[in-house]
């Protein structure tokens, strides 16, 4: 069988997608009860309160869906293994015709993609029914939290649009390292992955700032950010891409050597 083949891939991502349907609805609804539960009780204190809605409402309301989203993007690739954890699950995964590579792909793209589409989804059924029940509630007050969810990150700066756009390619590639971190978490551990990870990386970061505090004793960072960082921006986006290519290159490695039977914490 090919290493990987489009049209075995996008059979097996439609597969995927379709068997667990189920999982996907899960997401949205607790996602839509959650945030509902956040709009209702601004609702009642209004309504008991005898006030208005006010734009502190609505930046709390903000504040809270793009924590949320921003929490699920960062740990959702840890959810890899979540649809095969079981024995059964395995079997019907070895038993797709297709390659390991082109079903590491269909997980990847499921937790990075589907299963935040799933959130923006529930995200915006709770904001029509806010929005339908605050136009009742207090009308000439409501509106859309998705309609300004960007406002407050509108960004003012004095840097050159070149150094800019490096520190912007930076951030995205801080991001896609942390994804991947989760990712290699997701395929090591098999029970709790996103737990086991999240405790992982802080009792590394611990040690590393016991580490760094060791070697110096005093550390003060005092940086203009208005002075070229050009350099340090090429050197830092070169050493995450490459750390973060080898977390996904380490995680297909593991994926690759999946075993059917499998009763300890790591799939090793």
């Amino acid at each position: 069988m090919n290493t990987f083949n489009f049209n075995r891939f996008w059979l097996t991502l439609k597969t995927n997608v379709v068997s667990n349907q189920k999982r996907y609805m899960r997401i949205i609804l607790t996602v839509f009860v959650a945030l509902t539960a956040a709009y209702m009780l601004t609702a009642i204190d209004i309504i008991f309160g005898n006030r208005d809605l006010s734009p502190q409402n609505y930046a709390l309301f903000r504040g809270a869906a793009t924590i949320g989203f921003t929490m699920l993007v960062g740990i959702s690739p840890s959810l890899i293994m979540r649809n095969h954890n079981r024995k059964e699950q395995r079997i019907t995964l070895f038993m797709l015709p297709a390659s390991r590579l082109e079903k590491f792909i269909t997980q990847i793209i499921i937790c990075i993609v589907v299963i935040p589409v799933c959130y923006i989804i529930g995200a915006a059924i709770a904001d029509i029914l806010q929005w339908i029940a605050f136009s009742i509630i207090n009308p000439g007050h409501a509106q859309l939290v998705m309609s300004h969810l960007f406002t407050d990150w509108t960004l003012t700066s004095e840097l050159p649009v070149y150094e800019a756009t490096l520190i912007t390619i930076f951030i995205l590639i801080l991001i896609l390292w942390n994804m991947s971190l989760y990712l290699l978490g997701g395929v090591f551990f098999r029970r709790y992955a996103w737990l086991m990870t999240t405790a992982t990386l802080y009792f590394i970061f611990f040690i590393a700032m016991i580490i760094l505090s060791k070697i110096a004793f005093s550390f003060s960072f005092h940086y203009n950010v208005v002075e070229s960082a050009i350099p340090e921006l090429y050197i830092g986006i070169a050493i995450f891409t490459a750390f973060t290519v080898l977390n996904v290159w380490l995680s297909y490695r593991l994926y690759s050597r999946l075993q059917v039977i499998n009763n300890k914490w790591f799939n090793i």
